[in-house]
């Protein structure tokens, strides 16, 4: 089976970026398109320029990507003519007028001053520019990059003909060289400059020629990666739910936990990491989330709004014994509803967790629970409790939090109890903090 090569799918994707321009600029009522590659700024107080990336629009026609100052014209029925700037500097080597098999399907004038480029266009009727406004300084008004052309063209360039394709899979090769070169480097040991290295040495590239800048992180820098794309997920999909975004200390009072999780639970015997401070308060980095925010809902007098969805996420600090999925400090996601009846918040939150998991959070461990049949784990005493709660309350827990034992079922008469006893521990502690108040 023929598979054609480059300058055969080339001459194609002209005629069809020709196609496109033809209608766009008839649209508007222009005769001709007068695109500029662009130019590198230069650094302030100094005579070198910052690197230079091709303007996208003027790639599309022409494969010119290390030459600022190049000017593309288009006039419907022409051939595409490049104005190829070829400046007469003393300094540095003016580049070459290029002479590939992809040339043939342009014309191309040498151009030692961009000054001399409106020469070219002037006569064609109403022209449309794209590109820097310093390029253009004598365009008419509305015809410098104009927002209806850019659209259309924009629209258009979603659908990549094949050339762009085939480009777009050379390119993918390239890529994968060098990532199997950078993990083969991180395999020797290497640094994080050597993976760089070696990676734009397999993919033959400097590092201002690359499409993106690449990111190479280990350990803890690839871990605040990491988790500021977790966050930004988060961030996303909650609101999408109309879930707002609440904080709440890292520090809480201990008496708060033991009793919303209860004095004879692991968290609190074994697990909690608790203080005492110069002040000889009972102080404890907090373990879980629900507590916490459900003291700030009651002691800010937010729960009067009737229902309410909020989430945060951040740190939880548990004293375990380290282990594959278990980690003394851990990063929680957790969203809270109040005030919902029926089933309808648990479907939400089941639509929720799935966009989620769709969004990329696919490596999270996910676990819901909240005042129903449902239950993880049992205390010292054998009964089965909660380690999150509040009625109606959907906890979703991410990065390995695991609850050893299966569920138990908790018969009507005691889970209203048990709702009654959580809401009146938190209730006592926070009763504590505000000021003028008695128990």
């Amino acid at each position: 089976m023929h598979e054609p090569g480059l300058d055969e799918l080339y001459a194609e994707h002209l005629r069809t970026l020709a196609r496109r321009t033809d209608a766009a600029l008839a649209a508007l009522g222009c005769d001709a398109l007068v695109i500029h590659a662009g130019a590198p700024p230069m650094l302030f107080l100094d005579d070198q320029a910052y690197p230079y990336k091709v303007n996208p629009h003027f790639k599309a026609w022409v494969p010119i990507i290390d030459n600022p100052g190049c000017i593309l014209i288009y006039v419907p029925g022409r051939a595409p003519l490049v104005l190829f700037h070829r400046p007469d500097d003393y300094w540095h080597k003016p580049a070459s007028v290029p002479h590939q098999p992809w040339t043939r399907h342009v014309e191309i004038i040498p151009m030692a001053d961009p000054a001399q480029g409106s020469s070219h266009w002037t006569g064609l009727g109403r022209v449309a520019f794209i590109g820097p406004s310093e390029a253009f300084p004598g365009a008419a008004a509305g015809s410098l990059n104009n927002p209806d052309l850019l659209k259309k063209l924009h629209y258009d360039r979603a659908v990549k003909t094949p050339y762009e394709l085939e480009c777009m899979r050379r390119a993918n090769a390239l890529g994968a060289r060098g990532h199997r070169a950078a993990l083969a480097a991180f395999l020797d040991g290497a640094s994080e400059y050597e993976t760089q290295m070696r990676y734009l040495e397999a993919c033959e590239q400097r590092e201002e020629e690359m499409p993106y800048n690449n990111i190479v992180a280990y350990n803890e820098n690839s871990a605040v990666l990491h988790y500021q794309h977790l966050e930004r997920t988060a961030r996303e999909v909650f609101a999408a739910y109309g879930y707002e975004e609440f904080r709440v200390p890292i520090i809480e009072q201990t008496q708060l936990f033991k009793r919303s999780i209860g004095d004879f639970t692991d968290i609190v015997e074994k697990e909690m990491f608790s203080f005492v401070d110069q002040g000889e308060d009972h102080i404890t980095l907090r373990p879980e989330a629900t507590a916490g925010i459900v003291r700030a809902m009651i002691s800010n007098g937010l729960l009067r709004e009737n229902r309410l969805k909020v989430w945060c996420m951040g740190p939880m600090f548990r004293r375990e014994r380290p282990q594959a999925g278990r980690y003394r400090q851990f990063h929680q996601l957790d969203a809270e509803a109040f005030g919902f009846e029926g089933p309808d918040i648990d479907a939400e939150r089941d639509l929720l967790m799935r966009d989620l998991r769709e969004a990329g959070m696919v490596e999270a461990l996910f676990q819901i629970s909240g005042i129903g049949p449902t239950l993880f784990g049992r205390n010292g005493g054998g009964d089965p409790y909660y380690t999150d709660g509040e009625i109606d309350i959907a906890s979703l827990v991410v990065d390995g939090i695991k609850r050893t034992e299966p569920p138990a079922t908790l018969p009507p008469p005691r889970l209203t109890a048990l709702k009654d006893q959580i809401w009146r521990s938190v209730s006592d502690v926070v009763t504590d903090e505000l000021p003028g108040k008695g128990r």
